[in-house]
C-alpha cells in the first residue's frame, strides 16, 4: 500500500508505505529550479550591464558575478533530493541525500534519533517556511527539506505518522 502527495508545483514531499518500511522523500520540481536559476542569471546580467555602463573596471563586474554564481550553485545543490527509509523491522533508518557535501548514505538506529520534526524558519521578514529535520543524539542534524508556511499540514502529518510507526520522538 502506498500513498503520495505532491505539494504544489514547487516542492514535493512524499511518503510511501509498505509492509515494514516507510520512505519519506523530498524533491524540488524542475520548474522551481529553472525559475531560480533564470532569476539569478537575469539579476547578474542586469547588474553587470549597469556596472559596465558606469565605465568601471572588469574586476568590478567579474568578482560580484563569480560570487553570485557561487551562491546560485550552492542554492541549486542545497535543494537536491533527500530520501529517508525507515525500516520498522530492523529499527533503523537510512538517509540518502544527493547533496555533494553529504557523502554516502548514513544509517542510524531508531534509538540514536533524538527527534524528527518540522521547525518554522525565516530567511527574511517576508519569507517564512517549515523545515523538516532529523536530529540525532550525537548532535548530527540533517535537513530533510522545506516547504512554505501554508503547506505545513502535509509534512506535519507525514512526520506524525512516521513518529507513531517508529517511536521516534518529535519536537
Amino acid at each position: 500500500m502506498g500513498s503520495q502527495c505532491v505539494l504544489g508545483p514547487i516542492a514535493m514531499f512524499s511518503l510511501t508505505k509498505n509492509e515494514d518500511k516507510l520512505v519519506l522523500r523530498y524533491a524540488v520540481s524542475p520548474l522551481r529550479r529553472l525559475v531560480l536559476v533564470g532569476a539569478g542569471l537575469g539579476g547578474m546580467t542586469i547588474g553587470a550591464h549597469q556596472t559596465m555602463d558606469a565605465k568601471t573596471t572588469t574586476v568590478a563586474v567579474v568578482v560580484p558575478s563569480i560570487i553570485a554564481l557561487a551562491l546560485l550553485g550552492y542554492f541549486w545543490l542545497a535543494d537536491l533530493p533527500v530520501t529517508v527509509e525507515f525500516d520498522c523491522d530492523l529499527r533503523r533508518l537510512t538517509v540518502d541525500c544527493e547533496r555533494p557535501w553529504f557523502g554516502a548514505p548514513r544509517a542510524f538506529g531508531f534509538a540514536e534519533v533524538a527527534a524528527l520534526s518540522a521547525v518554522k524558519e525565516s530567511d527574511s521578514e517576508s519569507s517564512e517556511y517549515w523545515e523538516a529535520w532529523l536530529e540525532c543524539r550525537n548532535g548530527t542534524r540533517i535537513s530533510l527539506g522545506r516547504e512554505s508556511v501554508g503547506r505545513h499540514a502535509r509534512i506535519g502529518g507525514y512526520l506524525a505518522e512516521i513518529r507513531q510507526a517508529t517511536g521516534i520522538p518529535g519536537s
